[in-house]
């Protein structure tokens, strides 16, 4: 898989498709994760600045989005906007 990260808008990840399994596979990465998203909606609440998300697809690689988090919940964020996407799908959160 290319390792090459694409910077993409948030109105494009309707057109990824997404791993059925979980990108992390540690627990410990997984709670590093949940801990970073709650980090990210309460920093929107605050100083309403953005974070940096990277996602991997399930066939074209890894992307990156740059957007406010409004909600994390535990299978689905909304960004703003209103776009979703799951919560396995985010390999890394740069706040």
């Amino acid at each position: 898989m290319n390792k090459k990260i694409i910077q993409i808008n948030q109105t494009e990840i309707d057109k990824l498709k997404f791993k059925s399994n979980d990108v992390l596979e540690t627990e410990k990465a997984r709670k590093e994760r949940k801990r970073k998203l709650k980090i990210a909606v309460m920093r929107k609440k605050r100083e309403g600045g953005t974070v940096s998300l990277i996602l991997e697809s399930a066939k074209r690689g890894l992307f990156r989005v740059d957007s406010l988090v409004l909600m994390a919940g535990r299978d689905f964020v909304m960004l703003a906007g209103g776009t979703t996407l799951p919560v396995k799908s985010i390999k890394k959160i740069k706040l």
